[in-house]
């Protein structure tokens, strides 16, 4: 089950569709608008000769993937598409391609939305014009002039809230000494991807009130340089005898650092103020908050490793400083560079991290 399986099903049924790509985009004002917000992601594995035709030889497989996706009609039931970094140059491509009139005319119209990426009094201000200006285009998006109903989106930030809190409560029993899979753990956060709010809350409750047996597999912390959104390293980790008990990502550990403020009197501001302090990890800055849950989780004395998922090179300067701080807390390190996405890129993983473990307790 995929969202990209998911959507053309609840398009089906009468709901309007915003397809989401990319990370951290505020969904309150798209939910309370009306709409239903779907997040896509790239499938490495399809073939791509639409976007062959397209694109350059050198052109990556994540962006190659997306422009197939998207220029052979598979989102052709959005009424929207909203882009997010890491996604601007798909963005960008998708426009100057529609200009050109090398893509069908019936793919939906875009929008590109970010948020800055250093922290900062100033750059919170911009965040909340940004979202102000966001929440104009979904609500011309959704044909309600040029404001979303406060109301509305006052109801939507206690169901989003909702979810946060049945991710913190699920989060906590990762912790435990009867914790959850990793894997199970993040194929239950990646079905926010399509899920309503109260029925994705509704599962994570679930999934925290699970039987579940004491374990002895070795505990271990996941630093991912790319957004997870899925659960396949876990599965490679906790298939060779690992356990993945917290990840420094927004599917994750990081899935949200509090809540939203509720009835403020002013969501937008409030809705700002909540995306622009909780950035993916990978797009944040100074490195200090970039890195502020790994070093309090390196604290637990039950973690035994730390696996530093380096598939792209952004953070290189922080691997020697991450690898230096697991030390320090008497954890063992394994960086895996390849991308798990990839059917070589797992087996080659999967070798590592067989390794990694043979050599536990040496």
């Amino acid at each position: 089950m995929s969202a990209l399986e998911e959507a053309p099903k609840l398009a089906r049924l009468g709901s309007r569709i915003a397809v989401l790509i990319g990370w951290r985009i505020p969904v309150e004002p798209i939910i309370a608008a009306g709409l239903t917000p779907v997040t896509i992601v790239p499938d490495l594995a399809i073939a791509t000769p639409d976007a062959d035709v397209l694109l350059s030889a050198d052109e990556s497989l994540e962006i190659r993937a997306l422009v197939q996706t998207i220029v052979a009609g598979q989102l052709g039931f959005a009424g929207i598409i909203l882009f997010a970094p890491p996604f601007a140059r798909v963005s960008a491509m998708m426009e100057e391609l529609r200009r050109g009139d090398l893509v069908p005319k019936s793919i939906p119209p875009t929008y590109y939305f970010e948020l800055p990426i250093q922290q900062g009094e100033h750059n919170r201000v911009f965040a909340v014009e940004r979202v102000n200006g966001f929440a104009r285009r979904i609500a011309a998006a959704a044909g309600l002039g040029n404001a979303v109903p406060e109301d509305r989106l006052e109801d939507s930030i206690a169901a989003t809230n909702k979810v946060r809190r049945a991710a913190a409560a699920l989060g906590a029993t990762r912790r435990g000494a009867r914790p959850i899979s990793g894997t199970d753990y993040m194929e239950a956060m990646v079905a926010g991807d399509w899920l309503a709010p109260d029925t994705h809350a509704a599962r994570l409750e679930k999934l925290t009130l699970t039987s579940r047996s004491p374990t002895n597999a070795a505990r271990m912390l996941v630093v991912s340089s790319s957004v997870l959104a899925g659960s396949s390293l876990h599965s490679l980790i906790e298939q060779e005898g690992g356990l993945v008990v917290g990840e420094d990502d927004i599917y994750g550990s990081c899935f949200a650092e509090g809540e939203i403020s509720e009835r403020s009197g002013a969501p937008l501001d409030a809705i700002a103020s909540f995306y622009f302090g909780n950035p993916p990890p990978q797009r944040s800055s100074p490195e200090a908050f970039r890195r502020r849950w790994y070093h309090r989780a390196l604290e637990d004395e039950s973690v035994y490793a730390v696996v530093l998922y380096a598939q792209l090179p952004i953070w290189g300067w922080d691997v020697p400083a991450m690898r230096a701080a697991a030390q320090r807390h008497g954890k063992r390190c394994l960086t895996i560079e390849h991308d798990v996405r990839t059917a070589d890129g797992c087996e080659a993983a999967r070798a590592e991290i067989r390794r990694f473990l043979d050599l536990k307790g040496e």
